[in-house]
């Protein structure tokens, strides 16, 4: 019984901190809790720095905790805006950002709507996105609960801002018409003017998009894509590299094109080093695509 009791104990959460910590007045940092993905995806690391860097133009006095939004790997748990890491927030933050990726999918953050409403700090959610099983299908939640605690999160937020048309119809179906469409923010990471560079022609990886042994129709477009592009730049005596954006990728590449050059780094500087000198970047990588236009 007693331990029974332990554990009921255990799992009470008190979300509110028992005396100030911080004199307000006399501050002079402002500490944001960044609630992200923190994966080897480049992606990720590309919306989380332009996030940051934005933000410090207009706050150059604050400073960035980040905090894993999911289970993502790579880091430990207290993980996503619930139970102690609320308490956390609640404490030691000035404002809280959700920002960056497909959060809305499946709701990977897993707030729940109950615990939200016990969020002291201001909350925004910055260029969160949805997408859905097949390419050409429209986003839908089934789960009821993951409905009511996006809903519940939208309407505690400060701002709501999404990355596409197709996030924001998706929140007006479940009930929230106040999000603002800002685009991904990757999008603002650089602002270049087109200039011709002599380095090589980069061909992005298709992330596989299942992962099992069943064919995946688009996936093998992709691919074959890439082979016959590789075979005429070869002709016109291009140098040619193959970009991982995922350290998962990089196992499929060398069984594919183990001929060829392979780039992976787990650095985002690296990446634009390699982006800022190629001469050409043609594949299927959306934050690539978005890099690229970004690095002229």
């Amino acid at each position: 019984m007693r331990i029974l009791n332990k554990l009921k104990k255990k799992k009470q959460i008190d979300f509110f901190p028992s005396e100030k910590q911080i004199d307000n007045k006399n501050k002079k940092n402002l500490i944001i809790h960044h609630y992200c993905p923190h994966t080897f995806n480049a992606g990720d690391h590309f919306v989380i720095l332009s996030i940051r860097k934005h933000l410090k133009k207009h706050l150059p006095e604050s400073g960035f905790i980040p905090k894993a939004v999911a289970g993502n790997r790579g880091w430990g748990k207290p993980i996503g805006l619930r139970g102690e890491n609320i308490r956390f927030s609640n404490e030691f933050a000035d404002a809280i950002i959700l920002g960056g990726s497909d959060q809305y999918n499946n709701w990977s953050p897993r707030i729940k709507a109950e615990e939200i409403k016990n969020l002291i700090p201001p909350l925004f959610l910055i260029g969160l996105g949805v997408s859905s099983s097949d390419l050409n299908s429209v986003p839908h939640i089934k789960n009821e609960e993951y409905r009511r605690d996006i809903l519940a999160t939208n309407f505690h937020s400060s701002l709501s801002s999404v990355r596409d048309f197709t996030t924001q119809n998706f929140l007006k179906e479940i009930g929230y018409n106040e999000s603002i469409m800002t685009g991904c923010p990757a999008l603002y990471l650089f602002d270049k003017t087109i200039q011709p560079k002599n380095g090589p022609v980069l061909l992005t990886f298709p992330y596989p998009l299942v992962r099992n042994k069943k064919r995946n129709e688009k996936y093998e477009i992709l691919l074959n894509a890439i082979d016959h592009t590789i075979k005429t730049l070869i002709k016109h005596n291009l140098p040619i590299t193959i970009m991982c954006h995922d350290d998962r990728d990089v196992p499929a590449a060398q069984k594919l094109f183990g001929d060829m050059n392979i780039f992976f780094s787990n650095y985002q500087q690296d990446y634009f080093d390699i982006y800022d000198n190629a001469k050409m970047i043609i594949g299927s990588r959306l934050h690539a695509t978005i890099l690229a236009s970004g690095m002229g």
